[in-house]
């Protein structure tokens, strides 16, 4: 009998060891506010992160902030909304909170014809510029980099886009592994 719920303590020990609650919210705590994220924070921490000091000094550096995509994609622009979203939020949120004033535009492009809120328009994107790139608009890998001045939030299905837009915002607060959080 001895032998039988020690095995079964055994058992229940492993199992709650296995699971894990996710972390899908931060409570940062010089802001008191708490930012959203659409998966477990830990996911995002594992998206490749490239040239973290050029992006970060790229948001110190510029105050409008124009996400853009191609937009020939249903798919992939149903998943650029949740990601912009997301950015949008936390980042602009986060700068509100710390004092520093910021400006959103969307811009993107089907064919040879560029378009932002208002209709058709010529592309200026100069400030901070932030592309999105999912599996239908050529996404290659999962990760958040700079190349040419520009940032690319870019993932190879529609989990991996939205958690390298998260990568993006935790890289932005500091966060770059895990116990990093504690620090906030």
């Amino acid at each position: 009998m001895k032998m039988k719920y020690s095995k079964l303590l055994i058992l229940l020990v492993l199992v709650s060891a296995c699971t894990q609650t996710e972390i899908k919210e931060l409570f940062v705590t010089s802001h008191n506010t708490v930012y959203t994220f659409s998966y477990d924070v830990r996911e995002a921490l594992k998206v490749p992160v490239e040239n973290s000091d050029q992006i970060i000094r790229t948001f110190a550096e510029n105050s409008e902030i124009t996400l853009v995509f191609n937009g020939t994609s249903g798919s992939d622009n149903a998943i650029f909304a949740v990601t912009s979203f997301n950015i949008v939020s936390n980042v602009g949120q986060y700068f509100k909170n710390e004092g520093i004033p910021v400006y959103f535009d969307v811009k993107y492009f089907v064919n040879d014809t560029w378009y932002n809120k208002t209709g058709p328009h010529d592309p200026d994107l100069s400030g901070t510029v932030i592309w999105l790139k999912g599996p239908a608009t050529g996404a290659q890998r999962t990760a958040v980099y700079m190349n040419n001045g520009h940032i690319f939030v870019e993932g190879t299905d529609s989990k991996n886009v939205i958690l390298a837009g998260d990568r993006l915002f935790l890289l932005l607060i500091g966060i770059n592994k895990f116990e990093d959080i504690g620090n906030r």
